[in-house]
């Protein structure tokens, strides 16, 4: 869950122009099938931007392996 949140934040942050950070409000995580880590394996978090108003950025993200396939997916309001 923590590579879905930092991905979202990264996303939230991406179109804010004062830098400052992103703190998560709400987040919804689904888990799809698991993974099973092998050492040297790389797994990627991939954030979206979905909206953003003034004070909330609307985000989703995905974990890939290193395969490509996709296993979670996670949905997040920021602030």
């Amino acid at each position: 869950m923590t590579l879905l949140d930092i991905s979202m934040a990264a996303a939230a942050m991406s179109a804010d122009d004062a830098g400052q950070g992103a703190v998560t409000i709400e987040m919804k995580t689904s888990f799809m099938r698991a993974i099973k880590l092998v050492p040297g394996q790389t797994l990627v978090g991939r954030g979206k931007l979905l909206r953003r108003t003034r004070k909330m950025a609307f985000v989703e993200a995905r974990i890939l392996d290193a395969d490509g396939e996709f296993s979670a997916h996670a949905t997040g309001t920021f602030k």
